[in-house]
């Protein structure tokens, strides 16, 4: 993190599918809090979801997962299996990759006010 080239890592955004612009925003919003908090993440993610996976099957409120079908960082079988544990109301796939609200703005937003307006509605 501490030697992250920006430009390198922008062009990495955009094979993501992240568009240029938003790329080079993301990558210029890096400042040493975001980097130090990645890393941690990052270095905490040993057994991913084993602390927290389980209270999925607690939620109650009705939930939307959302997800790219052509995500080459998580397989869209992971929002199938989300949208299970978590009860969710509905699982919307998109033809887009990793970053969903990015790629398909559109889309999610329609998506987030039907949901809401169902779960008003409840």
């Amino acid at each position: 993190m501490r030697d992250l080239d920006e430009g390198e890592f922008s062009h990495q955004l955009e094979s993501y599918g992240v568009p240029t612009n938003l790329a080079l925003e993301m990558v210029g919003r890096m400042d040493k809090t975001m980097k130090d908090c990645i890393l941690k993440l990052y270095r905490s993610a040993i057994h991913v979801g084993a602390e927290w996976e389980p209270g999925l099957a607690n939620i109650t409120s009705p939930g939307l997962v959302f997800w790219g079908k052509l995500d080459p960082a998580c397989p869209i079988e992971f929002a199938d299996r989300l949208g299970k544990d978590t009860k969710a109301a509905h699982i919307l796939k998109l033809d887009c990759g990793h970053w969903t609200p990015v790629q398909c703005p559109d889309e999610v937003a329609q998506a987030l006010q039907e949901h809401w307006i169902t779960a008003d509605s409840k």
